[in-house]
């Protein structure tokens, strides 16, 4: 099986913003160094939407 991730998108938490690469990578999840990678990529992933709710939490706290 394989993977096709259409670029990186990451959290920066001390410049408070999203940077995102627009590289194209094709993963190969039957390798060791794959998994890891989409492993990473998935994690990464979901720091970044935890992230974002968190800040759309607060920023609906402030509008209140």
């Amino acid at each position: 099986m394989k993977w096709l991730i259409l670029g990186n998108l990451k959290y920066e938490m001390e410049k408070k913003e999203y940077t995102f690469s627009k590289n194209v990578m094709l993963i190969d999840n039957q390798t060791e160094t794959g998994r890891t990678w989409i492993k990473e990529y998935i994690e990464r992933f979901e720091d970044t939407k935890k992230n974002y709710e968190t800040s759309v939490m607060q920023y609906c706290d402030t509008e209140s």
